[in-house]
């Protein structure tokens, strides 16, 4: 055991015992990592039966005969998964335990691809075709996982119970009422004291059950499911159309471990190969903290996300994927994004001052060209004379010199934050136009990742809704569909509401964006650069 977890161990001790409190840990408001929960049992079950529509009788018509023994195995397992669903192959039934189905599942796919044969073979052309099928099956059930799983009907119908229609007037009433929904955990003793113990509570717990600074975290064997959220309709890069349009996803970290040892995940892999394998992109949008390392935000579990950003920024610089994932990290962690201390947290600070703060830490100054903590471009966006770089350079300081009226010099920093997660909404849309599936994610996407989607989604409502009043009447169900968004992911994954500081930014930004969009100015520039045309909810 390393010197770390040793202080990490004597400090919990401590808490425990200077508080006498360790029962805590036994009536937590989170669900511990190593109890079931039945709020996902839908989830499964839907699950397994798409990759059971998807993968067709016929994909496993495989001279097996030319598999390598180890992929032999691990092949018929996974059919012996997928076909033991049912006695009648066309109707999986009910009764069965879909979760262990699941686990079974992800568990022979990580087996082959973790099999020396399927590197040896995976680019092989001249491959057996038995191994070429077999190879594209496992491709194929990754990206059924990561993309085709459609919960959207699921999450609605779970947040139109949690509380109706009239007793929810602002966000913050909704995340009231699903406080009080009795659920599968019990009660926080901490629940009517002050928020920053509650929360406290809950971090410590998270701890303590090996979700935030253990070698041992695993989102997707954890529970933490993918699947989609929103179709993208992008504008045509000639003329104002639409394209085919991009799948937006939810998923955790694509990562096994949060120490030095941490790796992605065999499925990604799998995935990331059925994409090459087809001619798809992907773009992932990562708001984990990329650094630093050996520091007390380490000690006391910030810290430890550099480790999986570290290796998912370092396969966006892999030559083999260059032309099928576009990852980039941007910070939603540090006293920048907050707009808070001694540097950022000023009453005023001046448009123009702004938005060299933002480029320079975004893609470093002219000498260094090196981000800030928190941001991460490869070289094919941060390049000076690139396209990206040049549009990101012009757009976001006229974006901000139009904020508030083009006459206002100075932001306070609400107006700062606000412009903060347009601009990352705008770079998300952006990026989005040459990509066919997108995902915007923290570490398991149910705070940082849920309230992106929201915003981006609520961005582009807003656009349509302020001139246009025939969409009035989808208010009511495109409301509906912002609360699933917010807090779905949260309350099935981790049954509870999102974390109530990424809530209150999601509430601030919508309050000033509706200030903004009602300068004409502003709202035409930011329609023209919002590469978002439409977004499809259903």
């Amino acid at each position: 055991m390393n010197l770390t977890k040793i202080k990490k161990i004597i400090f919990f001790v401590l808490i425990l015992n200077i508080f006498n409190i360790s029962s805590i840990f036994h009536t937590s408001y989170v669900v511990r990592a190593d109890e079931s929960n039945p709020l996902l049992v839908p989830y499964y079950s839907e699950i397994m039966k798409t990759i059971y529509k998807v993968v067709k009788l016929e994909d496993f018509s495989v001279k097996t005969s030319e598999l390598p023994e180890t992929l032999k195995l691990s092949f018929l397992n996974i059919a012996n998964t997928l076909y033991g669903l049912s006695e009648d192959p066309l109707k999986p039934t009910k009764s069965i335990d879909f979760e262990q189905k699941f686990l079974e599942l992800i568990r022979n796919v990580r087996t082959v691809v973790n099999d020396p044969n399927y590197a040896k073979y995976v680019d092989d052309a001249n491959a057996a075709q038995g191994i070429k099928d077999a190879l594209s099956l496992v491709q194929k059930i990754a990206y059924t996982i990561f993309t085709q799983v459609d919960l959207r009907s699921i999450n609605k119908e779970l947040i139109d119970k949690l509380s109706t229609q009239n007793s929810n007037k602002t966000y913050k009433d909704f995340a009231k009422n699903i406080e009080k929904v009795a659920t599968l955990a019990k009660a926080n003793p901490f629940k009517k004291s002050e928020k920053s113990i509650y929360g406290f509570f809950n971090w410590v717990n998270d701890i303590i059950d090996n979700e935030t600074t253990s070698g041992n975290l695993d989102p997707m064997m954890k529970g933490n499911l993918c699947s989609q959220k929103m179709l993208l309709h992008l504008k045509g890069s000639l003329i104002d159309c639409d394209t085919k349009p991009a799948l937006c996803v939810r998923f955790g970290s694509p990562t096994i471990g949060s120490d030095k040892d941490a790796k992605i995940s065999p499925e990604f892999f799998a995935y990331l190969d059925y994409l090459k394998n087809h001619g798809q992109k992907h773009t992932y949008i990562n708001f984990q903290y990329n650094g630093p390392q050996g520091s007390l935000k380490e000690f006391f579990g910030a810290g430890l996300e550099y480790f999986r950003t570290n290796i998912l920024e370092g396969l966006a610089n892999n030559s083999r994927y260059k032309d099928t994932l576009q990852l980039i990290s941007l910070d939603k962690n540090s006293e920048f994004y907050w707009q808070t201390g001694e540097f950022y947290g000023v009453p005023l600070v001046d448009k123009d001052k702004f938005s060299k703060i933002i480029l320079e830490n975004m893609f470093g100054d002219e000498k260094t060209q090196e981000s800030e903590d928190g941001f991460f471009f490869p070289k094919s966006l941060s390049d000076r004379s690139g396209e990206f770089y040049k549009w990101a350079s012009t757009t976001i300081p006229i974006l901000i010199k139009l904020a508030g009226g083009s006459k206002k010099s100075y932001l306070i920093p609400k107006d700062r934050r606000t412009l903060i997660e347009i601009i990352y909404a705008m770079i998300a849309a952006k990026l989005t136009v040459s990509s066919d599936v997108i995902n915007l994610s923290c570490k398991e996407d149910v705070d940082r990742g849920a309230s992106s989607k929201a915003f981006l989604f609520h961005l582009r409502n807003t656009l349509d809704s302020i001139d246009n009043k025939s969409l009035e009447c989808e208010g009511v169900e495109r409301g509906k569909y912002l609360n699933t968004l917010m807090f779905s992911d949260a309350y099935t994954i981790r049954n509870r509401v999102v974390k109530k500081e990424r809530l209150e930014r999601f509430v601030e930004a919508d309050e000033v964006l509706m200030d903004f969009v009602q300068d004409k100015e502003f709202r035409k520039f930011l329609e023209d650069n919002f590469q978002i045309k439409k977004i499809s909810i259903k």
